[in-house]
């Protein structure tokens, strides 16, 4: 079977370089772009804010002036949703 199953995902930036984008960068070459609206609380913070952010356990994401904190998951959705069982 071809692909990336046995890869475990690794957030290694994140850029906000497109506008109403983010954009999470991944160790084995992936990038993961996502419409803001999605997560309102990115949105409203500053341009300054979004890059004080720290990346944790390679998978989640905290931003210094926001309350939440995101996982990779958040920008993937549910693989039990979409994962192929045959």
């Amino acid at each position: 079977m071809e692909g990336i199953h046995n890869i475990k995902p690794v957030i290694t930036k994140l850029s906000f370089t497109t506008t109403g984008k983010i954009t999470v960068f991944l160790k084995d070459g992936r990038q993961i772009a996502a419409p803001l609206r999605y997560f309102p609380g990115i949105k409203k913070l500053s341009v300054a804010d979004r890059k004080r952010y720290r990346i944790v356990n390679d998978q989640i994401i905290m931003f210094s002036e926001a309350n939440e904190v995101y996982h990779l998951q958040d920008f993937l959705g549910k693989e039990q949703e979409y994962r192929y069982a045959g």
